[in-house]
């Protein structure tokens, strides 16, 4: 019993843990407890054969962190590419190893909902903090687009683990926070959680209509809030002049239609294997290290266009093969945890669809929370080993 409270507790450090790294504090809170499970977590020998067996159901992610080093040899800047590297690769593999080992020292399959708890209560002080303070969450966060990364990674992971109370609260809570941020994007990723829950929940809807009826009711709920957040902003942000009469057309005149283009064409100069990896190298590629125009943009805001710039055709299709090799990893196992997981991914991907949050900190809470929900699926199946 005290053994079972001791993990308990640890677990909701864990979660504290988590969402500490999202904020704008003293590194040193969060790199600290990290740094020293990652320690643990290489110098044990069982969890370093379980992180290999996890390589060899994941070659695709191999094969592209392959192809990233290799883009040294031809990269535009090899000081910044080894930057990249080691905040873009490195430094979140060595979270996600010791959230791996966390999950399976305070068994994952059992503590989840406590480490979701202390998750999500750090996460809202610091929203609360932020917001009474500054008026704004993104002084603590980052940015709102970090923020709203954030509110999708914990809701993600929440979304297998909702009763009929916790969901009462949930979706007002999730729906509250995007609101916050403004953001477009928000309400583009926001019903797939509902989705989600409704099929994961699809024996409670006996009547098939009335699930497909819900279905439309989340989707056209998130519509008509994109719609009213979309009406604050300006059509085109570069250019006051561009009008536009409905939803549709707005997104069509985007600002970032154009320099979207630009990229495209940019990164035809070496379609098949870039300018070498990381994005301030592309960037300093582009710009012959001169002072780079912000309606430029600084990078494609799009994950898919920043691989093809980065390592070029082969690049984006490496990445696109190891985004569906790890969903389709994480669904053959039916527990909560790797559903959870699954909906991360599925909602980063989203996200990043319209940016590409490819920085070190934000990749630290996303492995953070991958390397958990990963460690307690694998955890189950040692457990399930030793029985048999």
């Amino acid at each position: 019993m005290e053994l079972k409270k001791n993990k308990m507790l640890l677990a909701a450090a864990w979660g504290a843990v988590i969402s500490l790294s999202m904020m704008r504090i003293s590194p040193g809170l969060f790199y600290t407890p990290i740094y020293v499970v990652a320690l643990f977590a290489i110098l044990n020998n069982e969890n370093r054969r379980e992180i290999s067996n996890l390589g060899k159901k994941l070659p695709a992610f191999l094969l592209y962190f392959s192809f990233a080093v290799a883009s040294l040899a031809w990269a535009s800047s090899v000081k910044l590419v080894g930057e990249a590297l080691r905040e873009d690769i490195l430094t979140p593999l060595l979270a996600m190893t010791a959230s791996f080992y966390a999950a399976q020292k305070l068994t994952a399959q059992s503590t989840s909902r406590t480490l979701l708890l202390g998750a999500w209560v750090t996460f809202l002080l610091g929203t609360v903090f932020s917001y009474f303070k500054n008026g704004a969450t993104d002084t603590l966060f980052e940015t709102v687009g970090y923020y709203s990364s954030y509110v999708f990674f914990l809701a993600g992971a929440s979304v297998p683990f909702l009763s009929s109370r916790t969901r009462v609260l949930f979706y007002p809570i999730v729906a509250g926070l995007l609101f916050l941020t403004h953001q477009r994007a928000a309400w583009i990723v926001f019903p797939l959680f509902g989705c989600v829950d409704l099929w994961l929940n699809r024996e409670n809807f006996p009547n098939k209509k009335l699930l497909v009826t819900t279905v439309v009711l989340i989707i056209a709920l998130s519509v008509t809030l994109l719609k009213v957040v979309a009406e604050q902003k300006p059509v085109d942000s570069s250019n006051p002049e561009v009008q536009a009469h409905n939803l549709a057309e707005r997104l069509a005149k985007n600002e970032r239609i154009k320099p979207w283009e630009d990229w495209i064409h940019r990164g035809m100069e070496s379609p098949l294997v870039g300018q070498g990896f990381g994005r301030k190298n592309v960037e300093n590629h582009f710009s012959t290290g001169d002072d780079w125009a912000e309606k430029n943009l600084h990078h494609a805001h799009n994950i898919i266009l920043n691989n093809f710039l980065q390592l070029g055709l082969l690049g984006a299709l490496l990445y696109l093969a190891a985004q569906i090799q790890l969903i389709r990893f994480l669904l053959q196992h039916k527990s909560p945890l790797a559903i959870g997981a699954a909906t991360v991914v599925a909602a980063f991907f989203m996200r990043n669809m319209f940016d590409d949050f490819s920085f070190q900190r934000i990749l630290i809470v996303y492995a953070l929370i991958l390397g958990w929900c990963i460690g307690g699926i694998r955890g189950k199946t040692l457990d399930h080993t030793k029985e048999n």
